[in-house]
């Protein structure tokens, strides 16, 4: 592991910068907030899992939002089934009725 020096620019204290620091630290000393110049390996690769994380978020929600809008257009088309089943229910209770007053009178 690396060790790198460096001085707090808030209260001039020694500051221990290793190679798992990210880009930014806070002086442990008066609470500075530092900005590395440069990205260590850790950083590179924190940032790209947080990329990866946000993603594959993404790619999750919009499974979702399939998946509902799949279930929404079933259910709309069973509806239309029981619809149009009622249709054709009551015409050919239609026509049986009126074959019966047709042959009784």
């Amino acid at each position: 592991m690396t060790l790198y020096q460096l001085k707090c620019p808030g209260c001039g204290a020694v500051l221990d910068v290793d190679e798992t620091t990210i880009d930014v630290m806070f002086c442990k000393y008066c609470g500075s907030k530092i900005l590395l110049d440069g990205q260590s390996d850790t950083a590179v690769k924190a940032k790209a899992n947080i990329i990866m994380q946000k993603e594959d978020l993404q790619h999750q929600q919009r499974i979702a939002e399939l998946e509902e809008e799949s279930e929404r257009m079933k259910k709309q088309s069973d509806n239309k089934t029981i619809v149009a089943a009622f249709i054709i229910t009551f015409i050919f209770l239609f026509a049986i009725l009126l074959l019966f007053f047709i042959k009784a009178f």
